[in-house]
């Protein structure tokens, strides 16, 4: 065992606020800017701008920003939204907890992302939505689904929560379905803590999502008018302050998560324990974190952890999650993705040191 004599522990994701974060948070609670308001949609505008797209709506979290989407295109008890076996749970729940069916997709054999062909097949006529997932910033085939939902009648939901300022051919993440939702939670390119943006270029869309965010009422501020369900989607300008700060410091943040992939795929290239999982740097994926492949993950993950360096495993494949009710059928790319997988300590404060000795360990195993 090779052990930091200062006992230093490498974290598994590292980002930081600083001085000119708390300084704008100071200015917002002097001016008395704490809810949902112009701070909200100056960050709104600004992030819009930055992902070329004509609409975004600031909410609590990625998580609440998939619920608001899903309500946003109707989703309701007896629908069926197909998800990608791979992902976070959350891209599930935020279905399930409207009373749709969560029918699994199982994933490309090479790549952790949702399978067309897996899609095509899983469509009925109870199907009204399918989340493409970009996993740690890799492109899902979006415009295979937009083809199909075209075919099919229904809407393509991006959970581009792992995939801000990622890009393939055709433009950014989240801007290439109907709706796209982001997340700014702690482990993610910009952090305001826990929040979420989604984005949609269709207006009808945006202005149905801007009264579901408010409860399903608008108000002239004499009548209030109920048009429907809804919920407190709101977000703070608190988290605003933060996010533009953030925001204007975005450049720094997507060269330093690109420097360390690069090192991890430069200095572990030859290394027989584990491969680096590809990102296509040169189509404008951005990863969000580094992965690779092991045949045994337990082995290095522990052999890291007991030289103070944390890891992260890949998501359990939801086939097991009981409440959706899929456990008898088989994802076997996904399950494979899940047992083979693991995530390197990444972030944009990561510091290249820290990189650089994991991948000293890493090799000597």
């Amino acid at each position: 065992m090779v052990v930091d004599s200062t006992g230093y522990r490498i974290p598994y994701w590292l980002t930081k606020m600083g001085a000119a974060e708390a300084e704008q948070v100071a200015l917002a609670v002097q001016e008395g800017r704490l809810s949902d308001g112009p701070i909200s949609r100056d960050f709104e505008s600004n992030i819009a701008h930055a992902l070329d797209v004509p609409f975004a709506t600031a909410v609590p979290s990625g998580s609440a920003g998939l619920l608001l989407a899903l309500l946003a295109v109707g989703v309701q008890p007896g629908d069926e939204v197909i998800v990608p076996a791979a992902t976070w749970i959350a891209t599930a729940n935020a279905a399930h907890i409207l009373g749709a069916k969560v029918v699994l997709a199982d994933t490309l054999r090479d790549r952790p992302l949702i399978d067309p062909a897996a899609v095509l097949n899983l469509i009925t006529s109870k199907t009204k939505a399918v989340i493409a997932v970009h996993l740690g910033g890799r492109a899902a085939p979006v415009a295979d689904l937009m083809e199909i939902a075209e075919q099919k009648g229904i809407y393509v939901i991006e959970d581009a929560c792992q995939a801000l300022f990622s890009k393939n051919e055709d433009g950014f993440l989240g801007t290439l379905g109907h709706i796209g939702c982001f997340s700014l939670s702690v482990s993610k390119l910009i952090n305001t803590g826990q929040g979420g943006v989604v984005v949609t270029g269709d207006e009808e869309i945006h202005n149905h999502m801007s009264r579901i965010k408010l409860n399903g009422v608008t108000s002239d501020g004499v009548t209030e008018v109920y048009h429907g369900p809804g919920f407190n989607f709101k977000y703070s300008d608190l988290k605003a302050a933060i996010g533009l700060v953030q925001l204007s410091s975005v450049a720094d943040k997507v060269q330093r998560v690109t420097d360390v992939y690069r090192t991890y795929r430069d200095r572990l290239q030859f290394c027989e324990t584990v491969s680096v999982c590809p990102i296509n740097l040169e189509a404008g994926e951005l990863p969000l974190w580094t992965e690779v492949e092991a045949k045994d993950v337990p082995k290095v993950q522990k052999f890291l952890l007991d030289n103070q360096v944390e890891t992260r495993r890949f998501h359990t494949s939801l086939n097991h999650a009981p409440h959706l009710e899929q456990v008898g059928r088989k994802f076997p790319n996904s399950e494979q993705h899940a047992n083979s997988i693991l995530i390197l300590p990444s972030g944009p404060s990561q510091p290249l040191s820290n990189v650089e000795r994991t991948c000293d360990l890493i090799n000597a195993i």
